[in-house]
């Protein structure tokens, strides 16, 4: 199943790249982008050149908002990863027969009693 995955990626990857060679192959003119409102003017190069360009400037700022939203989750994750240590720690200074009582008690499943169906 996950050689059908790579197949579909590797084609699609594919499509893309011959889409874009045949997009820079008709624009190869080069052209002079302006910002409307600001006096500015960027010099002139073909067109597939800016639309990279635009491409790479998006792909990093959408790797910076994600790197920003993800702050939350490996917050908590460092968080639990230092809390699980403290656990492990604290029971291994147990004594060995307290120790295999406790675990047996967390890995036994609880069953309900009949004074629980009343």
């Amino acid at each position: 199943m996950q050689s059908v995955g790579k197949v579909v990626f590797w084609a699609l990857i594919s499509i893309f790249g011959l889409a874009f060679i045949t997009f820079c192959w008709s624009n190869w003119t080069p052209v002079t982008v302006s910002l409307s409102p600001f006096p500015w003017t960027f010099t002139e190069l073909p067109l597939c050149f800016w639309l990279l360009g635009m491409f790479v400037l998006g792909s990093f700022a959408g790797i910076i908002v994600g790197w920003f939203a993800g702050h939350d989750g490996r917050k908590l994750s460092a968080e639990r990863r230092r809390r699980i240590k403290e656990l492990e720690k604290q029971l291994a200074e147990r004594p060995a027969p307290v120790r295999q009582e406790i675990l047996e008690h967390q890995a036994a499943p609880t069953l309900p009693s009949s004074r629980d169906a009343a």
